[in-house]
Parts: C-alpha cells; sequence; structure tokens
C-alpha cells in the first residue's frame, strides 16, 4: 500500500509539472500555426542591423556590419540594388526621398534616392539609431545606452541640437522628441529650440515611453512595475495604471490610439487609454516571453501583437490572446523583425544576418 501510494504520489507531482508548463510554454506545433519562409535572403554577414519596408510593401532595405546598404524584392528575392555609400545601419524618411546611413565609425550620410546624391556629418556617438522625424525636416542620431541625442537638419546636414538620453521618439507632428535618461526620467524636448519642455517624473532607473498616435499622450513605464500616461501637451499625469506586480516593459498604444498594451513578468494587459481602466488580461503564455516583445509589438493594422523568444517568433491575436501562428526559420535567434505597412508579410533577421520573408496573411492583387 505504502509503495502505492507513493508512485501516486509521484504522479501527480509529474501531472502538476506538465500542466505548469503547459500554461507558461505552449506547444508550438499543436497550438499555432507553423509559417514557413517564403523566401530566404542571404542577407548580411556577420549580422544584420536594419530592416525596413518601403510604404508598397513590395521592397525591402537592409544594412548589416558589412557596411552594405541593400534593397530586395520581397516577391521574388532579388536584388534589386546597393546603396551608393557603405554603412552598416540605415533608416528610410517617411516620404522615401532619402535614405539616412551610418557609418563606422562616426560618418552619417543623407542620401537623396532620387539623384544618388549625399550629404555627410560626423557624429560624436559610435553605432547610432537613427530615425527621420515625421515631418521629414529633421534626423535624430543616439547610441543605444547613451548619454545624448544629436538633432540634425535633413536639407543641409547641420547639427541643431544635443539633447540628453536616447532610446528617443519622436512626437507623430514631428516637433517634440521624447527621450530616456539612465537613472533618471524620461525627458520631452522642442525640436526646433532645444529646449526641455517636460521632465516625466515617477520613474526611475530603465525606462520606456512612446507617443499615442494622435501626439495628444505619452505612456511611459518601467522596470519598477508603474506604467503612466501623460498629457503630451502639459506635461501633467493623467493616468497611472496598476495591475503588474513586477517590472513593466513596452508599454504601447495600439495604431488606433484607442487601447494600450503592457506587458509584466506574468501577463500581458491591456487598457482604455482615455479611461485608464482595465480592459482585460490577455493569455499569460504570452508573457513568457515578454523580454522578446518588439519594440512596437503591434502590427500596423493592431490585429497582431508579435513575440519574438529564444530560436522562434510568435504572432498572437491582439485582441483574444490567442497564439495564432509559429513562424519557422532556422535554429538561430531572430534579432530583427519588421511589418510591411499591411501587416500581412513579416521579414526577420536572424543573428548570422539571414533574412526570411513571412506571409502570413495572403495579400489581394490589385484590380
Amino acid at each position: 500500500m505504502d509503495k502505492f501510494k507513493r508512485w501516486v504520489g509521484i504522479g501527480l507531482a509529474v501531472a502538476l509539472i506538465a500542466a505548469v508548463g503547459a500554461l507558461f510554454w505552449p506547444r508550438q506545433g499543436d497550438e499555432a500555426e507553423a509559417v514557413t519562409p517564403l523566401i530566404i535572403l542571404p542577407g548580411h554577414s556577420p549580422n544584420l542591423r536594419s530592416l525596413a519596408f518601403f510604404s508598397d510593401g513590395k521592397t525591402l532595405l537592409s544594412a548589416g556590419a558589412d557596411n552594405a546598404i541593400r534593397f530586395w524584392d520581397v516577391e521574388t528575392g532579388k536584388l534589386l540594388n546597393t546603396g551608393s555609400v557603405p554603412g552598416s545601419s540605415a533608416s528610410i524618411s517617411p516620404d522615401e526621398q532619402r535614405i539616412a546611413v551610418f557609418h563606422s565609425p562616426n560618418e552619417v550620410y543623407l542620401w537623396n534616392i532620387s539623384t544618388g546624391e549625399s550629404t555627410m556629418f560626423k557624429t560624436d556617438h559610435g553605432f547610432v539609431e537613427i530615425k527621420f522625424s515625421p515631418n521629414n525636416r529633421t534626423v535624430s542620431t543616439a547610441t543605444p545606452g547613451g548619454v545624448s541625442t544629436s538633432i540634425w537638419d535633413v536639407e543641409t546636414g547641420a547639427l541643431l541640437h544635443t539633447v540628453d538620453g536616447f532610446a528617443f521618439k519622436y512626437s507623430p507632428d514631428g516637433k517634440r522628441i521624447l527621450t530616456v535618461v539612465i537613472g533618471s526620467t524620461p525627458k520631452v524636448w522642442d525640436v526646433d529650440t532645444g529646449a526641455l519642455l517636460h521632465t516625466l517624473g515617477g520613474h526611475r532607473g530603465w525606462s520606456y515611453g512612446s507617443y499615442s498616435p494622435d501626439g495628444k499622450r505619452i505612456v511611459t513605464a518601467s522596470y519598477e512595475n508603474a506604467i503612466q500616461v501623460w498629457d503630451a501637451e502639459k506635461g501633467n499625469l493623467v493616468h497611472t495604471l496598476g495591475g503588474h506586480h513586477s517590472r513593466t516593459l513596452m508599454p504601447a498604444y495600439y495604431p488606433d490610439g484607442k487601447t494600450i498594451s503592457s506587458v509584466g513578468e506574468r501577463n500581458v494587459k491591456i487598457w482604455d487609454a482615455d479611461t485608464g481602466a482595465l480592459i482585460k488580461t490577455l493569455n499569460e503564455k504570452m508573457a513568457a516571453g515578454h523580454r522578446h516583445l518588439s519594440e512596437n509589438p503591434h502590427s500596423p493594422t493592431g490585429k497582431y501583437i508579435i513575440q519574438k523568444i529564444p530560436k522562434a517568433v510568435r504572432i498572437w491575436d491582439a485582441a483574444s490572446g490567442e497564439l495564432l501562428y509559429t513562424l519557422s526559420h532556422s535554429s538561430r535567434n531572430v534579432h530583427r523583425l519588421a511589418y510591411s505597412p499591411d501587416g500581412k508579410t513579416i521579414a526577420g533577421a536572424d543573428e548570422n544576418g539571414e533574412i526570411y520573408i513571412w506571409r502570413i496573411e495572403q495579400t489581394t492583387p490589385a484590380p
């Protein structure tokens, strides 16, 4: 009898472990549709640093540590062109007339796609993050984890201002810029004058932030589990969102601006952007890979949430939290991801620089 009880106890323990494992590590093959790459591109060696679709969704830009800028046909995988200037990272201007290219150790080129002409300026940053303002007037550079962000004039290449912080986000109208300062709180700056407009208090250490699509609100979060919503014009605190009992990462507005998502150690929560009320808690399995959510985890249409975990990419239903797709690739980790504007195609690059193109929805041919 004692032996029987002992085996029953072992069986219950195994069942409990299996149940807990199923809660946090979903079986990819059983619960999600596996999507294989349409095309695998040779990419860059040893690694890729920039990946972006053009607005037509048919052309992909890539840049890597091999100092090459490449343009790819997404449908055929054909290499269309290479950049006229070398560089290891790049960014496309919103009007798609220019590409900003960083070339080590400290050169940035503003390359006119139509004319092939370029303006070069030197930055104090090493490997940089580059972004154009939404109004096409300025381009900013910063070193990830660094202490400053530089703002440059697109037409002349002149340095306009240098402000504190990194991980910058432009407001939708391009007139303001939000930066993160290590060991301090997020700050908002005037792009034209370089003046500090607001210091968004309440956070310590690492913090994250983003603008609402209409530019009227800013949402911030930090490792200390606080989520705060601010009036972007006045800098006043509008809401403090609770519900996470651990550090909170990657707060982001849905593309429609009506809701906000936040990711904690144990769950993903969706909030009403106007009232700050909790709408729902999504599938807890999603939080198992929360550290690997993309900088902006939502697809352009707001339909999906994309998640990188070791050696896998998952696509979740943003409304229900259901795991829909697992994007298959090599056994290596995916480091960079980009959505096509319609949200139906995803490009990803692994740690060796190979590029994968996945189609998660069929596109409708133009009439």
